[in-house]
């Protein structure tokens, strides 16, 4: 398990997993999920994104169902620290998280290697985060 050492990134990323699983576990469709998803990506993007890009972000969680459970899964891991292969950068001002692939994604002796990446960024020395655009 590998979890970040600022503490402020992982309070977010804790809020992040809770508030993204909220909207997840809202009916499809209705106005609670649509405004969850809204009130989870306003915190989550870049704080100079336009709303249009907001706007775009939220219709993509909102239409694209897989999509949206993999971005509930990615930020949760990220939040445990489980299946967390590595965290690069100094977590002051960027952290790059390493994922591994859940159980059962990839079947045993694959010769793929499948991982993603999340970047977060501060531009407060470490106090407040959000996802790198």
């Amino acid at each position: 398990m590998t979890k970040t050492k600022n503490e402020n990134l992982q309070a977010q990323l804790e809020s992040w997993s809770v508030a993204i699983a909220v909207a997840f576990s809202q009916p499809n469709p209705s106005a609670a999920r649509t405004d969850a998803i809204l009130d989870f990506v306003r915190t989550f993007v870049p704080s100079d994104v336009t709303e249009d890009d907001i706007d775009h972000f939220s219709n993509a969680l909102s239409m694209d169902d897989e999509f949206f459970e993999s971005t509930v899964r990615e930020i949760a891991q990220c939040a445990s620290g489980e299946k967390v292969e590595t965290i690069e950068g100094d977590q002051k001002r960027k952290a790059v998280y390493t994922l591994l692939p859940p159980e059962g994604t990839v079947s045993e002796g694959s010769s793929l290697d499948i991982v993603r990446e999340l970047a977060f960024i501060s531009k407060d020395g470490g106090l407040t985060w959000r996802a790198e655009g």
